[in-house]
């Protein structure tokens, strides 16, 4: 019994990195982008969601295997690869884009407040203030258990949206796994907008340099695989699919015009009911919160690799094949070296490390 509690919460702790860039991945742009695909191409647009989510859980788990593997973000690894000009390069372009994208969350945030009479300029004060005092004054657990919590509401409150629609549901099983294509410029230009509101850099990006903050090694593969697969792999697209059938059912029989997520919530009211109307503001509401709160993050990987000495950090030894290997021994991580080596640092000794920028400056 212990033993299975043991390993339990050894899941437990390491769960975190892979569901809150999911949750993350649904902000005030991906709600719109999805409003419009329902809303102008009813189900037709099912199959992408399908494809994109395999394909993003074979990016995020990318990027959370290099994080593993070095402790270090994607920023960091630029820098040890390509340089200080590139790093540079890469940091400033994240900045500009989340600059953009936070722009976003708060125009996301007012329009979701506006729906309750709420003036955009008193909402844009409220939402601010609200996020400033989350990242100040809160603790790294007590804010990834909040964007957790948040996510869940906004799952729950897409998942009662499509409920409230009363949509076909097998017309939109169906739609999943056979494509229901229409030749035109539109769809697929809606295309490109749902893969790639779906699949983003700042993604990569966010989950790597969480995974490198929360300290998680290479003895960390497996729970780490279960929070990617089960934040990438369900939760992102089961969303995305919650806002499409809700809009599908009501918005496109209809042949109603929208602008964005403020919009197709409005039009969801008179169609279906106050109550749907107001659980998909609440939605639209905490995802722009949890992007916006979470976009800080994106480039405290730019920071010089950490030291891991309390989780798994060992010597490497020259006699291992992955640390003579071309692809891994700048890396100099535990995921190439004997488990049983007692230091936490790297070994002035070993051939195949004297040269890593990273192994020399955690020499003691």
């Amino acid at each position: 019994m212990l033993r299975i509690y043991g390993r339990l919460r050894f899941y437990l702790l390491a769960l975190g990195p892979g569901l809150v860039t999911a949750f993350a991945d649904n902000d005030a742009g991906g709600i719109t982008t999805y409003s419009l695909a329902g809303a102008q191409f009813g189900f037709g647009l099912m199959w992408v969601l399908l494809v994109t989510a395999i394909a993003l859980t074979v990016t995020q788990e990318t990027g959370a295997r290099l994080a593993l593997a070095t402790g270090q973000g994607l920023a960091g690894l630029i820098r040890e690869r390509f340089g200080v000009r590139w790093t540079a390069f890469a940091v400033l372009t994240m900045l500009v884009a989340n600059l953009g994208t936070t722009v976003a969350e708060f125009a996301g945030m007012a329009a979701a407040f506006s729906l309750f009479g709420v003036p955009p300029g008193l909402s844009s004060i409220l939402t601010a203030s609200l996020v400033v005092l989350l990242l100040a004054r809160g603790s790294f657990t007590r804010i990834q258990y909040g964007f957790v919590a948040i996510g869940a509401a906004v799952s729950i409150a897409y998942a009662f949206s499509a409920y409230l629609a009363h949509p076909d549901w097998g017309h939109a099983a169906r739609a999943l796994v056979v494509p229901e294509i229409t030749a035109s410029s539109a769809y697929f230009l809606m295309l490109v907008g749902v893969v790639g509101t779906t699949i983003t850099p700042w993604g990569q990006a966010l989950i790597q340099s969480y995974i490198a903050d929360k300290g998680l090694g290479p003895r960390d593969l497996a729970p780490v695989r279960v929070d990617v697969a089960l934040g990438s792999g369900v939760l992102t697209n089961l969303i995305a699919t919650f806002i499409i059938v809700a809009c599908a059912a009501t918005l496109f029989p209809t042949g109603r015009s929208i602008n964005d997520a403020a919009d197709a919530a409005a039009a969801l009211g008179p169609l279906v009911g106050p109550s749907a109307r107001t659980v998909f503001a609440v939605g639209l509401f905490a995802a722009a919160l949890s992007r916006s709160a979470s976009s800080r993050r994106h480039c405290s990987a730019s920071r010089p690799c950490r030291s891991r000495a309390r989780t798994s950090r060992v010597r490497p030894s020259a006699s291992s094949a992955g640390c003579r290997s071309a692809g891994v021994r700048r890396l100099c991580s535990t995921a190439c070296c004997p488990s049983s080596s007692p230091a936490p640092r790297c070994s002035s000794s070993s051939p195949d490390c004297r040269s890593s920028r990273s192994c020399s400056s955690r020499r003691s």
